[in-house]
């Protein structure tokens, strides 16, 4: 079975999201909230959006040749 390169790319954006958020705690354990965390934590929202759009969305749309 091939993986589709857009499932591909949504796993990839998964998997930057979640380092986003390893270094948001982080930022948060270190030094409380500053604005850096604000915007680590908001970065992964939209990762996640675009990993969600590669991966589900793309897939409904997408025809496939069989």
């Amino acid at each position: 079975m091939r993986i589709s390169p857009n499932v591909m790319m949504g796993i990839l954006y998964f998997g930057l999201a979640a380092v986003f958020v390893y270094f948001a705690v982080a930022s948060v354990n270190a030094s409380s909230w500053t604005f850096w965390t604000y915007l680590l934590q908001g970065s992964p929202l939209l990762i996640l959006w675009w990993g969600f759009a590669f991966s589900v969305v793309n897939q409904k749309t997408v025809p496939r040749n069989k």
